[in-house]
């Protein structure tokens, strides 16, 4: 049965016998009480009978009820009514009685022609029960059943809840969920999401495994590169020999700091006890600039004070890597860095794209900018960082807010 349908059914059933043994229940009890207030005038009528019978009262005292007859031992009684031999009440029809009686100190009967007494107390107490019966039907069919709808839908949404907190349970580094043993949509469910998150998982240690393999096997042809061209610059000479050397250094250190990058990427933990303070900063901008000379225009503002960010100094040196080709490359001349305690941010003067915002030219078109942007985006997603491009002015600004170090 599927899980709606039987939180349907349920609800709906029992609603329905909650209300139906409510009013069986409160009907009998008005016919029990109307049946006792019968009985209670039928006796006060009866004695007041008894003393008329017996001379003390006169037969005035029975005028209370107008369509009330006696009808004495000596007299003739209609011969419609039932053969009365012995005290009790007799029938005539849904509302007629006739009550019979001895006479005190005889045992000689009299009759007592009651019409309509159920009137006389259905106009009081038991419309009044009536009605209480009635508002708390209608108070029973609204706060109990959806009292009962709540208890109910609390007990059969348990699977839900189990399920929403498995889910919220699982682990980025592993994502795995044990489906549940059901046969409804819930267990449909369940088995979906454990199978999308395999599928999941499936692709991020694919994802993982090629980075890091990827990274792991560069190492050695890097290092043979970095060892053959030590000995090259050895030999070397001429300058135009010195120039392409100094190229080629540059390219294969590069290539260096992206390996370690994407190696540093795959990894599941972060580094907890690095830092970037003012002076290291400094240094690591001196090194892009050493390496790269388009980069020794670009200006450096420290703010003040001891400060550092929380984040590994090489990934930073890629981070001012892309940054600053970017602005060097797409920007005009005038590039300029400032750092305070919290924020590294990049302006460079950007006269193209008056109508198009930069953020969107840079990270959704990467054929562009070059895919530096994006690498800079995962690096600082990956050190906990915040990163974000906007264009003011007709300047570029690539600004990134880190984590404070402990």
């Amino acid at each position: 049965m599927r899980f709606s349908t039987r939180i349907i059914l349920i609800v709906g059933l029992s609603t329905l016998v909650l209300t139906s043994l409510y009013w069986l229940v409160g009907w009998h009890h008005i016919e029990q009480l109307e049946g006792q207030q019968a009985e209670h005038l039928q006796a006060f009528i009866g004695e007041r009978a008894d003393l008329v019978m017996a001379g003390e009262l006169p037969p005035e005292a029975l005028q209370f009820l107008p369509q009330l007859r006696l009808y004495t031992p000596d007299m003739t009684w209609p011969s419609s009514w039932p053969e009365i031999s012995e005290p009790g009440v007799y029938a005539l029809g849904a509302d007629t009685l006739v009550l019979a009686r001895e006479v005190p100190g005889t045992r000689a009967l009299y009759a007592l022609y009651l019409p309509e007494l159920q009137q006389l107390f259905e106009q009081e107490e038991s419309e009044a029960l009536e009605a209480v019966v009635a508002v708390g039907g209608v108070l029973l069919f609204t706060l109990g059943a959806m009292a009962l709808t709540l208890w109910l839908l609390w007990k059969q949404t348990i699977p839900v809840r189990r399920l929403t907190q498995a889910i919220a349970d699982v682990s980025p580094a592993a994502p795995r969920l044990e489906p549940l043993e059901r046969t409804d949509e819930l267990g449909e469910l369940s088995r979906q999401f454990s199978r999308l998150l395999s599928r999941t998982q499936s692709f991020i240690e694919r994802e993982q495994n090629f980075t890091r393999f990827a990274s792991h096997e560069l190492r050695t042809p890097l290092m043979t590169l970095g060892s053959s061209l030590a000995l090259l610059e050895e030999v070397s000479d001429q300058p135009m020999q010195k120039k392409a050397l100094a190229r080629m250094r540059f390219a294969l250190t590069r290539m260096e700091k992206l390996t370690d990058s994407f190696l540093w990427l795959s990894r599941e933990h972060k580094d907890a006890d690095v830092s970037v303070n003012a002076a290291l900063m400094q240094s690591l901008l001196e090194q892009l600039q050493a390496l790269t000379p388009a980069m020794s225009a670009v200006q450096l503002e420290l703010s003040d004070g001891d400060w550092s960010w929380h984040i590994h100094p090489f990934v930073l040196s890629v981070i001012l890597d892309n940054l600053l080709r970017n602005a060097l490359e797409y920007g005009d001349e005038g590039v300029r860095i400032e750092a305070t305690a919290t924020v590294l941010r990049v302006l460079n003067p950007c006269a193209e794209f008056q109508e198009q915002t930069v953020p969107e030219a840079a990270l959704a078109s990467p054929e562009h900018y070059g895919y530096g942007l994006q690498i800079v985006e995962q690096l600082c997603d990956k050190a906990n960082a915040r990163f974000h491009t906007t264009r003011e002015n007709g300047w570029f600004l690539a600004e990134v807010i880190f984590t404070a170090a402990p």
